[in-house]
């Protein structure tokens, strides 16, 4: 991003910024971190609004930014590109099963360069933000199961799973979902989605990528008779 940028007659620093965060904790914590940026390049280019770039979980940290009308006076445009506003089947799925955090482009590779899967999952059921990109309450009223194309995000044995049900399934395997308590208030954001605050908003939501829809377990017996899902 930074390259297309400056490639395209930007100059870091000067009229193109970057704002880091911590993208283990709470989304909600990062609205005063990116306040102070906001407001610094205010000051440094003597310019009354400023355009915000996000990609991803980016987009939901300029997203509850925005939600705040007073901050929301601070932004002209907003592109949210691929950003899960209700959530994301991959997030759950590191959840359940971990994920390889490798750059994308390997992705496909038969093994994973990066940490082991079963490591990001401890890490990951344990991050706050993990939750808040999961498929949120509001996911269902648009993926409701009605057809191939509007899947439940995760399916078993005996059918799809609601909402509740997947709670309920990822607390009977020992995830810490106590953590979908917290992320739950985060969400309350997916009931005014179409509120911007007079912000433009433009969303990218994909370019031809194929996104995973749904997790679907089945469990088989082993030759000593216990259950293996997978």
């Amino acid at each position: 991003t930074i390259n297309f940028f400056t490639s395209n007659g930007y100059t870091l620093n000067q009229d193109f910024f970057v704002f880091p965060y911590d993208w283990r904790r709470d989304i909600s914590e990062t609205k005063d971190l990116l306040d102070q940026k906001i407001n610094q390049i205010k000051d440094q280019t003597n310019s009354a609004k400023v355009d915000i770039v996000a990609h991803s979980m980016g987009g939901l940290v300029a997203r509850n930014y925005i939600a705040d009308s007073a901050k929301a006076q601070n932004v002209r445009k907003l592109f949210a590109l691929g950003t899960p506003h209700l959530g994301s089947v991959k997030s759950l799925k590191a959840l359940r099963y971990g994920d390889c955090l490798t750059r994308t482009e390997l992705e496909n590779l038969p093994i994973c360069l990066g940490v082991n899967f079963s490591e990001v999952k401890d890490v990951i059921q344990n991050m706050i933000s993990g939750f808040e990109l999961a498929p949120s309450q509001t996911y269902f009223n648009f993926y409701s199961g009605e057809d191939n194309q509007h899947p439940f995000p995760y399916r078993v044995k005996s059918g799809a799973l609601n909402y509740s049900q997947i709670k309920n399934l990822l607390n009977n395997f020992g995830h810490n979902t106590t953590l979908f308590n917290p992320s739950e208030n985060f969400h309350v954001l997916d009931n005014s989605l179409s509120n911007t605050n007079g912000v433009n908003v433009a969303i990218i939501a994909g370019s031809g990528i194929q996104t995973l829809g749904q997790i679907i377990e089945l469990t088989v017996l082993n030759l000593n008779g216990n259950k293996i899902a997978y």
